[in-house]
Parts: structure tokens; sequence; C-alpha cells
């Protein structure tokens, strides 16, 4: 027996197998268990036929074609073959066996009461496999949904990967070079952090998971070149405490200190302000984000990561019951608080 076989097959035999018994169970009542088992087993043939004919055949025709027509004269010819596969095997199903002679089904058998009950349990098969038809189809659509979105979100990833923001790295190319020209001591500190930033997007978070000091260091590393866009000291405050070992989905967080740099004005206001947590212990990461939120207009880049709607997505899907994100807006604010149980 071929282990690859679909979990579905598996449930299927599985399915006919426990129906067969509660056929048997239920022709043994008038039967005895033998020839309960005959009529039993022709049921379940029949019953078969209807449930793969309309889920395989029948279903998929009707939403091909989109045609109630072709669907109800497939159901009408399937269910005349049925009634003539009942009447004429019903002469020749045993009714009982003694003493080595076999009897045949009597008259009463053989009318339209007995022939009534057997097309109504399978008019009950032919609702049921239309009705696992319809779960499937809907289990499906989901699937591809979450499939799509998914592949979306990689593709973001990539793009992400490929273009890390290219306004500030054009501004962080510029302020280095006006610091090398003056020729300041901490230039080859932080052209070294740059190229840490560009080996860790480019290849280092191209997995599913990523240690979350590398994670933290790319922030701060981005913190620290934000910086060199002010002439004065800004009111910010970083701090993070994470457990060795812990790991996160890589980009999960930047877009969150992306969009405090962009909001709160804070190069442009002497009244902006970020503040910026992370803690990682014992398997919970909570990290917070607050920054200051003038709501007017500034003229400046509009550049601001893959979006605070594309963050919610994938923590959705990296993180589903697992995550709890909240956004609030008090006046002149705006905060972020995210929990996340690692796996």
């Amino acid at each position: 027996m071929n282990s690859a076989l679909p979990k579905g097959i598996y449930l299927h035999v599985i399915s006919w197998c426990a129906y067969f018994v509660l056929l048997l169970f239920w022709f043994a009542i008038p039967f005895t268990y033998e020839t309960a088992a005959w009529h039993a087993g022709r049921m379940l043939i029949i019953h078969i036929i209807i449930f793969y004919i309309n889920t395989r055949v029948l279903l998929p025709l009707l939403i091909q074609r989109n045609s109630w027509g072709y669907y109800l004269l497939g159901i009408t010819l399937l269910m005349i073959v049925v009634y003539y596969i009942f009447t004429v095997t019903n002469q020749f199903l045993p009714i009982n066996r003694l003493e080595g002679v076999q009897m045949r089904v009597p008259r009463t058998f053989r009318s339209s009461r007995w022939i009534v009950q057997n097309m109504s349990l399978s008019f009950g098969v032919l609702f049921f496999s239309a009705l696992q038809f319809l779960m499937d189809e809907s289990r499906k659509r989901k699937d591809m949904d979450a499939q799509r979105i998914q592949e979306k979100l990689v593709t973001e990833m990539k793009l992400l990967r490929s273009q890390i923001n290219p306004h500030f790295l054009f501004n962080a190319l510029n302020n280095l070079y006006a610091m090398a020209i003056s020729h300041q001591e901490k230039t080859p500190d932080l052209i070294l952090k740059l190229s840490e930033m560009l080996r860790y997007v480019l290849y280092e978070s191209n997995t599913d998971l990523v240690p979350a000091e590398k994670e933290w260091e790319y922030i701060l590393n981005f913190v620290q070149l934000q910086e060199l866009k002010f002439e004065d000291e800004v009111n910010l405050r970083v701090e993070g405490e994470i457990d060795p070992g812990s790991q996160i989905a890589p980009m999960i967080l930047l877009p969150f200190v992306e969009n405090a740099f962009k909001h709160s004005h804070i190069e442009d206001d002497g009244n902006g302000w970020i503040e910026i947590s992370l803690k990682i212990q014992h398997g919970m990461l909570d990290f917070k984000v607050s920054n200051s939120n003038p709501g007017k207009l500034i003229s400046k880049d509009n550049e601001g990561g893959i979006g605070m709607i594309n963050v919610k997505k994938r923590l959705e899907l990296l993180y589903p019951d697992c995550h709890k994100l909240i956004i609030e807006k008090p006046e002149g604010k705006f905060r972020i608080h995210l929990h996340i149980d690692l796996p």
C-alpha cells in the first residue's frame, strides 16, 4: 500500500466501511445476517456510485457550465438508472437461507413501497454528497485565498529586501558622504553598520525565523543612521532586553519603527519624540513604540516600509491566535503595543 496516499482517501474508506456496518444492522432487522450482508453490499455499491458520480462529475459540471438544466438532467438519469438497478436486483437477492435452500424476495419486497424506501435512502446519499462537495469547495477556496495572501506577502518581502527603502538608503549615503568629507571619526563605524544592515536584509533574513538579537541589531542600526539627519539632539529613547536564543519572523518589527520616524516629525518639530521598547522573555515578546503625532502636514518623504496594513496581514499569517496588536491614537500621540507568544 502506498503510504503517500492522501489522508482524504483513508477517511473515505473508513466512512464507507462504517456506513456498510450501519446498513448491515439495518437489514439484519428483517433478515438473517447472511442475507442482510447481500442487501447491505448491494446498497453500498449503489450509494458509492451515486456519491462519486455526483461529486466528481455532475456537481463539477454544474460549476463549470453554470447550468442547472444539465445538472438536473444528470440527476434524473442517474436516479432512473438506480431505480432500474433496484427493480432488477430485487428479483434475485435472497430473503433468507434455510437448510441450503435459497428463497427469493417475495412480491411484497418487490412492491413500490420497498422501492420507495430504497430510493429515499439513495436521495439522502445524493443530498449528503452535495453537502460534502460544497464543504470541500469552501475549504479549497479558503486554502487558495490563504495561499494567494501568502504568495503576495512573500513577494512583498522579496521586494522589501531588494529595495531596503531606497529613500532611507539614499539619505544615509549622503550623510555618510558628508561625514567622510569632514573626516569625522565615527564615519567608518557607521559605514560598517550600513553594510551590516545590507547583509542582513539581503542574505540573513531569507528564512522563516531569525535570531531576535539580529533583528534588534538591525533596528538599532536603522535608528542610529536615522539620527544622522538630525542636526540637534532629539528626544529619542530606545531600550531592549532579549533572552538569548529567541527567534522571530524577519522584518516584522521594523515597519512600526519606520512609521514612528515618518509621523513623529522628530527632526522638524522641536517637540517631537519617539520611544521604542522591546522585551523578549520566557517565550513572550512585548514590543512598544510611541511617538508624537502633531497631525500637521510637513513636507518629507512618503516611504514607509511595507505599511501597517501588510504588517497586520503578516502577523495574522505568521502568528495566528498567538499575537495581540493594540494601536492607540490619543491626541498628539501614536502608540502601538505588540504582544506575541513565540513558538
